[in-house]
């Protein structure tokens, strides 16, 4: 019977000493930064008399009192020193801290995790589309000029957001947004030039450059408007993309893109646009309901990329001698987009994948497809429906091989919230010798 009350005391009192921990807290007053980075401390200057210094973080302890504990490297070796602080004393520090930040390091708050991406994104576009286009569409026939317009506009791509951006909030969701407006803003561009049967090369590239930038702009501020983290800004574009396909996809079918009346063919190019917007309004109202990643957003692309190609396959597979085989085709491939989004959307509910596994699940993709698409070839390079279904059949293996990897680990914690682990200590000591009486050690619910 001791043995007994001594366990039942020890799992009572156990759990109150685990509980009786430092929790960390901020270190400024208005509660933004959790710790001091070595980064944050050349800026801010906040321990001149640390020699090393690799950080700091600010603990409270159950009985209020605070803990200061700074590391530093000394002589190639790990120094950490604690100090304890009254609650005046991190008043004053923080006080501190906020002062330094409005004094030295106005921005240091800022997030700017997204500026890197922006920069580069936005040079690496003019060097390949905006530096030559903006010449072209000025109509400027002097070879000298239009190399010099290239590279003033190649540089301000990089300058331009290097500075407009250095005192303000952009986040990963607002670059990527951005630059999907910077991309998919040409081709938008191009629509609008067909449906106002612009046929001259100058006048799309002029539609294109002006699209681009319009969008560019547009989706930083939608994004920072709307607080969009990566996964959502991404989750929009993607819909804005399969959106648009499937808009110009059925503009198609239905044969508003045949050789009719100009009238009829600009609906047709419309409907691009507004697959467009559509996709794009989807995509974000999707992200509302359910927290996506990056990584969960790259399998769900590559699952509607898959479809589509599997679609396509099967149309090519079943092809006959019909009149028209292409609108077959392209409708099958809308069909077979559309059934790998619900199954996409399916496969990452739940999850929350890693930038990295999503991009492997979609490599994966490719890989079984050129892997099928190879043996196919060794078998019969002639038959042009046996290689596109070796193809298929690889790309789909793949993915589902490279999914099965990840999905474990990408499955998501289950809420604690909705969790409830109860133990009962006295169920040791308490003993019944009625088993229906009897006391659980362990009792756990789950709220659904």
């Amino acid at each position: 019977m001791c043995w007994r009350l001594a366990i039942g005391v020890l799992l009572v009192i156990g759990p109150a000493g685990m509980w009786a921990q430092e929790s960390e807290v901020p270190v400024d007053r208005e509660g933004r930064v959790v710790y001091v980075t070595r980064d944050l401390e050349n800026k801010l200057n906040l321990f001149p008399d640390i020699r090393g210094f690799l950080e700091a973080r600010l603990f409270e302890t159950p009985s209020g009192q605070f803990v200061l504990e700074i590391s530093q490297r000394v002589d190639g070796r790990l120094v950490r020193q604690r100090r304890m602080l009254t609650a005046q004393q991190v008043e004053e520090f923080r006080a501190q801290v906020s002062s330094a930040f409005q004094t030295r390091a106005p921005s240091g708050l800022l997030d700017q995790d997204g500026r890197g991406n922006l920069i580069r994104g936005s040079l690496l576009l003019s060097l390949g589309y905006y530096g030559w286009a903006v010449p072209v569409a000025l109509d400027i026939d002097d070879s000298q000029t239009a190399v010099a317009l290239y590279m003033l506009t190649s540089s301000g791509a990089f300058f331009a957001p290097l500075f407009l951006t250095r005192s303000i909030t952009m986040t990963k969701g607002m670059a990527d947004l951005a630059l999907y407006g910077a991309t998919r803003g040409i081709g938008h561009g191009v629509l609008v030039s067909e449906i106002f049967n612009q046929q001259s090369e100058r006048a799309r590239l002029g539609y294109g450059v002006v699209g681009g930038l319009a969008e560019a702009i547009a989706g930083g501020l939608v994004a920072r408007r709307g607080g969009m983290s990566q996964g959502t800004a991404n989750l929009t574009g993607m819909g804005g993309d399969f959106g648009a396909g499937i808009g110009l996809g059925l503009a198609y079918v239905s044969g508003l893109m045949d050789a009719t009346p100009s009238g009829r063919r600009s609906i047709g190019w419309a409907g691009g646009l507004v697959g467009a917007g559509a996709g794009l309004a989807g995509g974000y109202v999707l992200a509302g309901h359910e927290t996506y990643t990056i990584g969960d957003v790259s399998v769900f692309r590559a699952a509607g990329l898959l479809g589509g190609y599997v679609g396509l396959t099967v149309a090519v597979v079943a092809r006959t001698g019909e009149v028209d085989p292409g609108k077959r085709a392209v409708a099958a491939t809308m069909a077979g987009a559309l059934a790998g989004l619900v199954t996409g959307q399916r496969l990452v509910h739940g999850r929350d994948f890693s930038g990295g596994q999503g991009m492997l699940t979609s490599l994966g993709a490719l890989g079984g497809g050129l892997l099928g698409l190879g043996i196919g070839y060794l078998i019969d390079d002639q038959d042009e429906k046996s290689l596109m279904a070796a193809s298929a059949i690889g790309a789909a293996a793949g993915f589902a091989a490279l999914y099965a990897s990840s999905a474990g680990e990408a499955r998501r914690e289950v809420d604690l919230g909705a969790l409830d682990v109860r133990v009962d200590p006295f169920a040791l000591v308490l003993r019944s010798p009625e088993p229906a009486a009897a006391r659980p050690l362990v009792r756990v619910s789950y709220r659904f």
